[in-house]
This record gives C-alpha cells, structure tokens and sequence, in this order.
C-alpha cells in the first residue's frame, strides 16, 4: 500500500488521498521490467503459474483482464475473475471487427455485410445496400455478386468494392492476427480515428488472436 501510495501520489491533476495499509510491512515489493504488453501478459502466466492459489492479479481497467483471462483459460490455469468483462466483445469497434472476419470466412454471410456496410471500406447509399442484402437472400449468392448485380449507385463504387473483395480473400488466407491488420490497414482504422473510435481495442483484438 505504500509503494503504490508512492506510485499514485506521482500523478498530476489528482485529488489529494494518503492510503494506509492496517496491517505491517510484508513482502518486499519486485519491479519485473518488460518491454511491451505482449511480453506483460506472458510474464503473468509465468507468475501464475508458479504463484499460491491465493495470489491476486490487479489490473487498471476492464479490458485488461480479457487478455489475461483469456491466455489463462487456454494454458489451464485456474482462476476466479471477479466481474468477468462481457462489454468488451459488445463494444462497437469489436462487434465491427468479428462481422468483417465472418465475412472473409463466408461471403455469402449477408448479415455480417450488412453490419459492415460503410464502416470503413465500402460505402454505398441505405437503398443499394438493402437491395443487396435482398438480392444475396433471394437468389443465394455471395455479396460480391450481388454488388456486381447492382445499379449504378453503385457502380460508382466499384474502387471501394475490388478493395473489400481483394481485402477478405486476402485475409482468408492469413493468420487471424493478420486477417485483422489487412482489414485494419484497407480502411477501418481510418475509419476509427474519424468517428473517434476507441482503437485500444484494436490493440487487444491483435493480442488475442496472436493465440488464434
């Protein structure tokens, strides 16, 4: 409680609090030096592993934990997570991300189309994008053919359309870690920085799917 009384009091713009621990001085404080999140995150199995049962594991916010919990649940290490972390697979960013990697796995996935539709690479008006969608339920087909299908609206388009089609064949192709940084790097991120997005899930996404 001292060091990190120590710690906090460092911070600029804070209210003024002094934490006092109850209980006498126990085990030294260790400082283990990393040099990223990546290599963090392994150095926690690593203690976890070898940790008592009792040890705790404290984290900033609720997004740290899903990484964490996620490479202990693979590797079989036991644990408890007090408030097990749902909103961030339900935040925007993410369901984005999970609609764009159903489609590079099922092009004829017209929901996870329609979920994309100008988010970040393709941009077509409300109307075309319903005939699409209407087109790819009644006659079966995959989304690049029922853009090709479709009236010149969206034809204007036909740029932004080779990008997605070439992008998620792409990506189908690849690693998940890297299937997210194609779609990434062909407009979504963009897209994030505009509408101010919050693109530290991007980060945790990657991080997962290094697992993947």
């Amino acid at each position: 409680v001292d060091a990190a009384q120590s710690f906090i009091s460092r911070n600029k713009g804070r209210y003024e609090k002094n934490m006092v621990a109850n209980r006498d001085a126990g085990t030294p404080v260790r400082k283990i030096t990393v040099k990223n999140r990546q290599e963090q995150y392994k150095e926690l199995l690593r203690v976890a592993r070898e940790s008592h049962p009792d040890t705790a594991i404290l984290y900033r916010d609720n997004d740290s934990a899903v990484v964490i919990a996620d490479l202990l649940f693979r590797n079989n290490v036991p644990f408890n997570l007090k408030r097990p972390e749902r909103s961030f697979y339900e935040n925007r960013v993410v369901q984005d991300m999970i609609n764009y990697l159903r489609l590079v796995l099922d092009e004829y996935d017209w929901q996870a189309f329609d979920r994309i539709c100008r988010k970040g690479i393709l941009y077509i008006k409300a109307s075309p994008q319903k005939y699409v969608v209407q087109i790819c339920k009644t006659q079966k087909c995959s989304v690049y053919d029922a853009l090709e299908q479709q009236s010149p609206d969206v034809k204007k388009h036909l740029k932004e359309i080779e990008i997605l089609r070439t992008s998620l064949r792409r990506a189908k192709m690849e690693t998940t870690k890297n299937a997210i940084r194609i779609i990434m790097n062909a407009g979504y991120e963009n897209y994030c920085r505009q509408e101010n997005l919050d693109r530290g899930k991007l980060e945790i996404l990657l991080m997962l799917a290094t697992q993947e």
